[in-house]
């Protein structure tokens, strides 16, 4: 986090709006796997303010992080209103610099994707809608360009389906669907693919 406050000054020093929204996304994910949705839902909404009219895929990154805080806050009204704004802000992505660096920079759709389905089944509202939009997350991946593929979020897709699956007694759909996720070797498990089937059981903060 201390980097990510030293490379928010740089960027507000260059007077680069995308790269001040994509610091303050950076610092939303941070204390969202350690289950401080609170903090992350805040770093998601300073970087609201400061998007201004920036086009690129950044402003996606943005808006699905504040769906998974949310979530994780079990508000699903702003769980809903940040995907609704999810879906707004990727209709009218205008590539910028940021996402021609590709990697970690840009926000491919079966990210969000995983995002949204992530989101719905830790909200725990509609175990279908999960189901769907889980299965919709890992077919994404399945099929996803070499630019587009992580296999960390390809593992917490998979995790959201069986997940989703337990929730409709679909035990047997669950286990196939976690099957690849146990196959990763060790050294690939980091911590969020081990967090993640626990993160529906975790209270709210």
């Amino acid at each position: 986090m201390m980097q990510a406050r030293t490379a928010f000054v740089c960027a507000d020093n260059a007077d680069h709006h995308a790269m001040r929204t994509w610091v303050r996304s950076l610092q939303s994910l941070i204390p969202y796997w350690p289950g401080r949705p609170g903090e992350a839902a805040g770093y998601a909404a300073l970087g609201q303010s400061v998007a201004g009219d920036i086009r690129g895929t950044t402003n996606v990154w943005l808006a699905c992080l504040s769906v998974r805080a949310h979530s994780l806050l079990g508000d699903g009204e702003a769980t809903r209103t940040a995907i609704q704004r999810a879906q707004v802000v990727r209709a009218a992505v205008e590539a910028d610099d940021l996402d021609a660096f590709g990697g970690i920079m840009t926000f491919p759709v079966p990210r969000q994707l995983y995002y949204v389905a992530e989101a719905t089944v830790q909200l725990g509202e509609d175990s279908v809608l999960g189901e769907s939009q889980s299965e919709a997350a890992v077919a994404a991946y399945r099929s996803a360009t070499e630019d587009e593929w992580a296999f960390g979020d390809q593992a917490g897709a998979q995790t959201d389906l069986a997940l989703a699956r337990i929730a409709r007694g679909e035990i047997e759909g669950a286990a196939e669907a976690v099957r690849p996720v146990l196959d990763l070797p060790v050294e690939q498990r980091n911590f969020g693919i081990v967090s993640s089937p626990a993160r529906p059981r975790r209270p709210a903060q």
